[in-house]
Formats: C-alpha cells, structure tokens, sequence
C-alpha cells in the first residue's frame, strides 16, 4: 500500500496515468476480501475528499470495484459512509457561507451518495 497511495493522492495531469493504473491494482488488491484491512481507510479518505470526481474514466471505472467492494465484505461500511457524508456536510456549513457554496457542497454529498448506491 505504501508503493501505491502516493500516485492515488496526487492528483495532477502529469500523474493521471499513474493514478488509474494505481487504481487497478488497488480495485484488484481489493477483490481479495483478506486485504481489506490494508486499504479500506485509505479508500474511504479518497472516497470524501472533494476532489474525489477529477479522474479518467478507467481510473472511475476501478474505483466503481473497488467501492462495490468494499459496500459488499464489509457490513458496516455504507452506515458508515452515510454518517460520514452527513458529518462532512453539516460541518462545513456557518453563518459565513453562501448560499452558492451551500447548493454546491449539498450537490456534491448528493453525487458521492448516488455513486456509492450506483456501485
């Protein structure tokens, strides 16, 4: 894991090949349900970071593996993506905000939940 998160965490032009063939070995790594210790924390951190969306669509692809499963070995996982989206959300909110930022940031809770529903 060590050899691969720093290609997912980088999210440049220059590095946009690396992070989908990064994203094929994790999706891969994942199928096996004994691996998931190893990466499932990191997943769900790239999973609510805000720029989760900016990928290629083969890196998107592997990332619609590697969230179906960990939805189906780990039991606990959707409750806990709902919590956190919804901690995420409410916490970014104050009296400081537009209503723009609002309407965006609500957009995209709703977008990570439909992917997280649609995988």
């Amino acid at each position: 894991m060590s050899n691969i998160l720093p290609f997912l965490k980088t999210r440049t032009s220059s590095n946009a090949r690396h992070f989908a063939l990064a994203s094929q070995v994790l999706a891969t790594l994942s199928s096996y349900q004994f691996t998931r210790r190893a990466w499932r924390k990191e997943v769900f951190d790239m999973l609510m970071d805000t720029n989760f969306f900016q990928m290629s669509p083969t890196a998107l692809y592997s990332w619609c593996i590697l969230v179906d499963n960990l939805m189906t070995q780990d039991k606990n996982a959707f409750k806990e993506a709902l919590t956190r989206l919804t901690v995420s959300q409410s916490s970014g909110l104050n009296i400081f905000s537009s209503k723009e930022a609002e309407y965006e940031q609500r957009s995209q809770y709703l977008k990570k939940l439909n992917f997280i529903v649609y995988t």
